[in-house]
């Protein structure tokens, strides 16, 4: 528990992040208090007691981001879960997309009525019920969120609503997997960086964007843990081209961990036609080596839950 002489939004979000549950101003009535202070010691025994893991430790949040607006994270992002739902069937995953339009999130033809900026307005709406409910499975175990926000919810009072959102929809999900568009990228990692599990950072071979991912991932430092894995996927590349791959990964300053072609047949036919690359009339190379590239990424299921485990160096690979 927190206690504070006023409540704001700074406080709040410190609190949270710090651990805290519930928050008392100082004149707060006594009796309210040491009942609250009683419940948490009654059930936390209880949780401890059963040995059951906290479901903090077998949920994970996924950041996807570009180090320009030109880089289409987005369509990464979008494949990135739909690849995840293909060989991890089990796990429950919310794909979040801030980047959605009126009509569309991410690239699909597909809209719920519920939104990110709807839930923020009404916190008190969201549980296991309404999402069933309110947010449709695109495929089974797969949810899509329109998470793109107002000048209004982008405001430092709102990241404290932010993180509380982020963090009732964890409790739902296994896998949420949020495309962060860069425009609001500060925003987004400063409210809820501490959350995230994974960070994968989206560049294209350009210099100029390799030096702008390094200074972005510099200035977020402070606002993600320590454990956060941080990696680098190479969108449009060309063996033959320069900067090599060892040389973006030197440049960026975080692992490399494949690349994947331009391939643009593919990709106008899957946007264009608001369908997933694999419900596409024929396999396209850039799906055969995204899966190729999750896989070697060893994000897995095992028996402690769904979760990361160790992988091999892969730019020899690329």
């Amino acid at each position: 528990m927190s206690l504070t002489r006023r409540v704001n939004q700074d406080f709040l979000l410190r609190s949270m992040r710090a651990g805290a549950r519930d928050c008392f101003v100082v004149i707060s009535d006594g009796e309210e208090i040491r009942t609250r202070v009683q419940h948490f010691l009654q059930v936390t025994p209880v949780q401890v007691a059963s040995g059951s893991q906290p479901a903090s430790g077998r949920k994970k949040i996924t950041l996807v981001t570009g180090s320009s607006p030109v880089v289409d994270a987005r369509f990464f992002a979008q494949n990135l879960a739909f690849t995840n739902n293909k060989l991890f069937p089990d796990a429950r995953i919310l794909a979040l997309d801030t980047t959605a339009t009126d009509r569309h999130t991410f690239y699909l033809d597909s809209k719920n009525r519920v939104t990110l900026e709807s839930l923020l307005q009404h916190p008190e709406s969201l549980d296991q019920a309404m999402i069933e409910t309110a947010l449709e499975e695109y495929a089974p175990n797969l949810r899509l969120l329109s998470g793109k926000l107002s000048p209004e919810a982008l405001g430092e009072d709102r990241n404290a609503d932010l993180f509380i959102a982020v963090s009732q929809l964890m409790s739902m999900f296994d896998n949420i997997i949020i495309n962060v568009d860069p425009v609001v990228a500060d925003f987004w990692i400063g409210a809820v960086g501490l959350h995230a599990k994974e960070l994968l950072m989206v560049v294209q071979p350009i210099v100029e964007q390799a030096h702008e991912a390094r200074r972005q991932l510099d200035s977020w430092r402070g606002h993600m843990t320590a454990d956060c894995r941080k990696s680098m996927v190479v969108d449009c590349y060309d063996k033959k081209g320069s900067p090599s791959l060892g040389e973006l990964e030197r440049a960026v300053g975080i692992d490399y961990i494949g690349n994947l072609p331009l391939d643009w047949t593919s990709r106008l036919l899957s946007i264009n036609a608001g369908l997933p690359l694999h419900k596409l009339p024929q396999r396209s190379h850039y799906q055969s080596r995204f899966e190729t590239l999750l896989k070697r990424y060893a994000i897995s299921e095992s028996k402690d839950g769904y979760g990361v485990v160790a992988r091999k160096k892969l730019w020899r690979a690329g």
